[in-house]
């Protein structure tokens, strides 16, 4: 794929959003120690190693229906305080590895659903691991919006 790693080792990037992009490519992101928010509304796919090592990012917004968390997405992104599920319609699968080396796996990040799917990931394989770190996105308006 000749756009993964587009801007990988990026120094300057602080922010991103997309607002019509649909796919996160395979270490998109990787290695953007600037980058502090990252806001994707309409992305269905999240590839490998987007945000690998992405040390000052502390929000992940993704709004698509999402159906699967590739693993190591997010490895070694150890500020991210908000992860934000928007527009998911169903639990996400979600590898029993995925979280490995992340924020949430140590427990300082918050994984922010619909409150109408809440009690479903919270029971979900894989998910209920994190079950008190799901909250609903309804009941966080300062963090979501």
């Amino acid at each position: 794929n000749s756009i993964a790693g587009i801007f990988s080792y990026c120094t300057a990037l602080t922010s991103v959003s997309a607002p019509e992009l649909q796919t996160l490519p395979t270490q998109m992101l990787y290695y953007c120690q600037a980058l502090e928010e990252a806001v994707f509304p309409k992305v269905s796919t999240v590839n490998s190693g987007v945000f690998n090592y992405c040390t000052n990012l502390t929000k992940i917004d993704l709004g698509g229906a999402i159906t699967r968390l590739s693993s190591a997405f997010m490895a070694y992104a150890n500020k991210v305080t908000a992860l934000i599920l928007r527009g998911v319609t169903t639990v996400p699968t979600l590898g029993s590895t995925t979280f490995n080396n992340t924020a949430i796996k140590s427990g300082t990040c918050y994984v922010y659903v619909p409150k109408e799917l809440e009690a479903t990931f919270k029971v979900a394989s894989n998910w209920s691991t994190y079950a008190s770190q799901i909250r609903a996105i309804e009941d966080y308006p300062e963090i979501c919006g």
